[in-house]
């Protein structure tokens, strides 16, 4: 029995040791993104699909441009990862939405989040969670102005729970 216990992890130790963490987080949370827009097609999850769509395009053009714009004059290699998985991070933890002002919120909160990864760092490392950091900015912004939006766990329902764990 724990020889077999032993093999198993070892080989998908061998097969995770092959994806980069980059590519290894992304693809977890793309592939929950997709069982959300699923469920959400089926009416089991509160935003629309159309809502998770739209807040999922808007963060990953916000995130990766605010990216791209720091790397460019900061003059460093380019992540687009990087970008992506700020971006799948905050569409889980803030409120989706096709309101115009929660749509420019979620940008807000984009932008933000890429930035605090240049501005809110020592020695390379960020100081602060961007995505936290993007979600946090957003939310108190929304005290003044709460048709932009703020944090929602709207992925803590009971038919999330299972693919959040994993």
């Amino acid at each position: 029995m724990t020889t077999t216990l032993t093999a198993s992890s070892t080989r998908v130790r061998g097969v995770l040791g092959r994806i980069s963490m980059y590519r290894l987080v992304l693809s977890s949370l793309a592939l929950l993104a997709v069982i959300a827009l699923g469920l959400s097609f089926a009416g089991l999850v509160v935003p629309d699909p159309l809502e998770i769509l739209a807040g999922a395009v808007v963060l990953v053009v916000a995130c990766a441009a605010a990216d791209l714009a720091a790397q460019s004059v900061l003059r460093m290699p380019r992540r687009l990862e990087s970008s992506l998985i700020t971006a799948a991070i905050l569409l889980f933890v803030l409120r989706p939405t096709v309101e115009p002002l929660g749509l420019v919120g979620l940008v807000v909160a984009g932008v933000v989040a890429s930035l605090s990864k240049y501005l809110l760092a020592w020695r390379g490392r960020h100081v602060l969670n961007p995505a936290a950091t993007g979600a946090a900015v957003l939310t108190i912004l929304s005290v003044a102005a709460p048709d932009l939006g703020g944090s929602a766990w709207w992925v803590g329902s009971p038919w999330l729970a299972g693919p959040v764990l994993v």
